[in-house]
């Protein structure tokens, strides 16, 4: 029984490395992704600023 639980080890092993390569490999479009949104925001802000004054001219 124990020789048995002992072959799950190695696959553990490979799913933790494929898992973090993983993360690792997206993590620039992750981070584009949030720069994009946060981008967006401005942008939503600013034509906000601009409406509110165009409204209130």
């Amino acid at each position: 029984m124990t020789s048995q639980l002992w072959l799950l080890v190695p696959w553990c092993v490979f799913a933790l490395a494929a898992g973090l390569k993983f993360w690792r490999l997206t993590q620039p479009f992750r981070q584009s992704k949030a720069r994009d949104q946060r981008s967006a925001d401005a942008v939503r802000a600013a034509l906000e600023r601009q409406w509110q004054r165009s409204a209130s001219s």
